[in-house]
């Protein structure tokens, strides 16, 4: 129950501060732009229409039309943002999983380097040496790693060394101490799972959503919200006025929190790499 409050407070503290902070993203600067655009199309045709003796700019015939098309337009706004925004944490999550399952498969295999038989110490502290240089890089520049080829080299580089060290394990002569071929087979298997790993998380890193859902999810936005601008031009009063505010306030939220969650790196929502500090400063004696 205490972790559910502490996880509940920090989501709210995290949705606030998101929101403050993305209060002049420029989500808000494109639904203020398309208003004031749609502002001063209006006066602009109304001086003109003034002197042409042409047609209102918006009649009431306009105000049903607006009416219907904010009724029916939710409707499918209301299918497209929230698929953009599901999609959006799908891909998050997934990082974010592969980022810990990656830390706990290491942390499996230093707990089964640790079962070697002693006349092995050599083999364990040269690999825990490793490992630990490894956790550290990691540490280092997870960021830079899906972009960055020679910064995924010196990682790839210190796994293939790890994999050297393994030779001495498999042709070892003294019979006596030789470890079961179970364990062995078990180091084996946790180092190719990392690598594996490895390269699932480096594959999803850089992963993004498509520029065209984006695209079309502002553009949907910007189409549904700026007929609120003629509503309000219908004489609404200051509750109407408050609730069309609060309406496009959400929006640009929304908007806010999708481009953060496709950021995994950085913003608010970003991947939680306690486990791998964890895992740094049990290897650190073996640095």
């Amino acid at each position: 129950m205490i972790n559910y409050i502490k996880s509940s407070k920090e989501f709210i503290t995290t949705l606030i501060t998101v929101s403050f902070e993305n209060l002049h993203s420029r989500y808000t600067i494109i639904m203020i732009s398309m208003v004031c655009a749609s502002a001063i199309l209006q006066f602009t045709y109304n001086l003109i229409a003034v002197r042409q003796d042409l047609p209102v700019f918006f009649s009431s015939k306009d105000l049903v039309f607006v009416n219907s098309f904010i009724e029916w337009f939710g409707v499918l706004y209301g299918f497209l943002l929230p698929l953009v925004l599901v999609r959006v944490w799908e891909e998050f999550d997934k990082i974010d999983n592969t980022f810990d399952t990656e830390a706990d498969t290491i942390k499996i295999l230093v707990e089964d380097i640790l079962l070697l038989h002693q006349e092995y110490k050599s083999f364990k502290l040269e690999v825990l040496r490793l490992l630990y240089q490894y956790v550290n890089h990691v540490n280092n520049f997870y960021r830079a790693e899906g972009d960055d080829k020679s910064t995924r080299r010196n990682g790839d580089r210190i796994l293939q060394k790890i994999r050297g060290k393994y030779i001495s394990l498999l042709h070892a002569e003294n019979k006596d101490v030789k470890e079961s071929d179970a364990l062995i087979s078990e180091l084996l298997n946790n180092l190719n799972e990392i690598i594996d790993i490895r390269g699932d998380r480096l594959a999803l890193s850089t992963k993004r959503l498509f520029e065209s859902l984006k695209f079309i999810a502002i553009a949907t936005s910007v189409v549904w919200v700026v007929p609120f601008y003629f509503i309000m031009q219908s004489g609404v009063g200051v509750f109407s006025r408050l609730l069309i505010i609060c309406v496009i306030y959400l929006v640009v939220n929304i908007l806010a929190i999708i481009e953060d969650l496709d950021n995994p790196f950085d913003g608010q929502w970003k991947i939680d790499q306690d486990s791998w500090e964890e895992l740094l400063s049990e290897l650190s004696p073996y640095k």
